[in-house]
């Protein structure tokens, strides 16, 4: 469904807005309660149906409510004093008063048993792929017509449940005939929700008793717990369901049940002067096992109150859930190499995939076989689909178990397809995609997905450092370099290594070869043929043939046959500038590569 409003056009399917003809990117959760609010725009939506069908239930503050509203309005060219196009009504909840257009598009037509025709107009019946977020009291979209004429209560609730019925019937028996699919396509609920570990944010202590602390307290848990839901594979418990608790005093295996998840996030606020101390830990309900803590120590003043709230809730969340470094994925991951495949759930081999980065051939077919059996086993995974998709490219970049009977790229194209398809708000999906287009060497699509995953995530350190690395090599270096850095500094303890690559190469690129061997060597990846080239490229610059030799034979173990040819073919996989080619085998020449393997 395409909805017009003002200068914007909103679509359903593609998941985006555009104001003018310029996508404008906003949080899923934003974009859901504008399609409520454009479903319902007849009438008031209140608090409670927003809390219903955008948290599932759960009651969050007024302020998170606002914040979302802020973003729609400033997504739309509104703002809150004028109110042009969607108007707050006093504490009561919200209401869309610019003038709306849609476009349903054509849907085929159903024809069942004795030709009987049912449901052909999307504003009449609402199908299963436009239900998701819609109210669930009406089976109409506009039921105007209906009401003005008197019919009960009763006698709409009847007929809603006997179009239902049929539409059911005629869905049913319109499938089984033979050679058939559905008529149209079905969005399950489900799709695209949270399969992984449960958690739950319970407040912050505050054990002092001090006043300049309590509105931190309350912020940060609320902060954290917002941050939290990013992160797509996890269910995040409603803050209305943890208030109870003190976070100090708690029985974490006796709490983990009652809320019905595996970890809890407990914290604690001291002040000293113009210090605040924040101390933050998760620990694993089943055992009450302490698995992270960590200490933030920031100046506090009025006027930095939520800069150093935000600063401390990403990089505790980001410690604690980041798919690639955070305290979740290693202790899913550990949970894991303890089972046979077979056992493995999608979660357990969509988190798997991070062993990639031991860089073997082995560990791939591993993680490939994994998801190939978890996607057809849970088929409606959308992160598994994603990681799948960046597995197939992985086999196309490192070589690593090739089937000759499909191009890799093509297969990570319909997997990042399939998840998109799946969950078009999952960052995960959109990094999928992202990855195979840059593989492709459709730059246009690479920048604009990577765009789309940074906006629904900008704080997870694994599209950070990899989306940011992928930029740079294309020649966007300064956004690139950015981008990893602030990934690293998310969470500066663990990392990929890897990501070292790009500052090293930025580093060499401005001739600056101390300062690219020192990042080189940080990496430390001596199994990986990309780190020798790096190093004997490097080497050969500075005149260090001693050590150049000793990484190009390293080189060779690795990669048999590499040659001056095959360095630039390596580096054009990754649509490198020309020059930083041209530079590279330059180093490489100098080093003692030659020109041609056996020459």
């Amino acid at each position: 469904m395409k909805y017009s409003l003002g200068s914007c056009t909103i679509d359903t399917e593609a998941y985006e807005i555009r104001r003018d003809g310029k996508h404008v990117p906003v949080e899923p959760q934003v974009f859901d309660l504008l399609v409520l609010l454009l479903r319902n725009r007849n009438r008031l939506v209140t608090k409670d149906e927003i809390f219903e069908h955008i948290w599932n239930g759960r009651i969050v503050s007024d302020a998170a409510l606002s914040s979302r509203v802020r973003s729609m309005r400033e997504a739309l060219g509104d703002d809150g004093t004028a109110q042009a196009l969607i108007r707050t009504i006093r504490g009561r909840g919200f209401r869309l008063v610019g003038a709306v257009t849609e476009d349903a598009g054509e849907l085929p037509e159903v024809v069942a048993p004795g030709d009987i025709t049912v449901a052909r107009r999307a504003d009449i019946i609402l199908l299963p792929s436009e239900t998701t977020n819609a109210p669930e009291q009406p089976c109409f979209t506009r039921l105007d017509d209906v009401t003005a004429r008197g019919t009960s209560a009763f006698r709409r609730a009847a007929l809603c449940v006997g179009v239902v019925a049929i539409g059911l019937i005629t869905t049913a028996w319109y499938a089984f005939q033979p050679g058939r699919g559905l008529p149209f396509p079905i969005a399950h609920a489900a799709l695209g929700m949270p399969t992984g570990p449960g958690i739950a944010v319970l407040p912050f202590s505050n054990p002092a008793g001090d006043a300049t602390l309590q509105f931190l307290g309350g912020a940060l848990t609320e902060e954290i717990s917002t941050e939290l839901t990013r992160y797509s594979e996890l269910r995040v418990a409603a803050r209305a369901s943890t208030s109870e608790y003190d976070g100090n005093d708690i029985d974490a295996r006796s709490v983990g049940r009652k809320l019905g998840v595996a970890f809890l996030v407990t914290g604690s606020l001291r002040h000293a002067n113009d210090r605040v101390r924040v101390t933050a830990q998760l620990t694993k309900a089943s055992d009450a096992t302490l698995v992270w803590a960590e200490t933030y120590e920031r100046d506090l003043t009025p006027a930095d109150m939520f800069a150093v709230q935000q600063d401390i809730a990403i990089k505790a969340v980001a410690a604690i859930a980041s798919i690639s470094s955070g305290v979740i994925a290693r202790d899913a991951l550990g949970q894991a190499r303890g089972k046979p495949p077979r056992e493995l759930s999608a979660y357990e081999c969509t988190v798997r995939a991070n062993e990639i980065m031991t860089y073997s051939a082995q560990s791939h077919l591993a993680i490939r076989n994994c998801l190939e059996t978890a996607v057809d086993n849970e088929p409606d995974y959308a992160a598994a689909w994603a990681m799948l998709a960046w597995i197939h490219t992985i086999e196309y970049s490192q070589g690593f178990n090739p089937r000759p009977d499909s191009d890799p790229r093509e297969r990570a194209l319909a997997a990042a397809r399939r998840a998109i398809e799946l969950a078009p708000a999952n960052p995960m999906a959109r990094f999928a995609m992202g990855r195979a287009a840059y593989l492709k060497r459709d730059l246009d699509l690479f920048y604009a997905e990577s765009t789309r995953a940074l906006a629904l995530n900008p704080h997870e350190p694994f599209l950070l450092g990899n989306i940011g690395s992928w930029l740079a090599f294309t020649g966007r270096w300064d956004e690139g370099v950015a981008l990893i850095r602030k990934a690293i500094a998310l969470n500066p303890k663990i990392y990929p290594r890897w990501w070292h690559a790009a500052l090293g190469k930025d580093h060499y690129r401005k001739g600056e070869y101390r300062e690219a061997l020192a990042e080189f060597k940080t990496m430390n990846l001596p199994n990986w043929s990309w780190n020798q080239i790096e190093l004997a490229y490097t080497y050969g610059q500075l005149g260090d043939l001693e050590n150049a030799h000793r990484a190009t034979a390293k080189l060779y173990q690795l990669y048999p046959g590499f040659d001056l040819e095959k360095a630039a073919m390596e580096h054009r996989k990754f649509s490198f500038e020309q020059s930083y080619i041209d530079h590279a085998v330059d180093g490489l020449r100098k080093a003692g590569v030659p020109e041609k393997a056996g020459f």
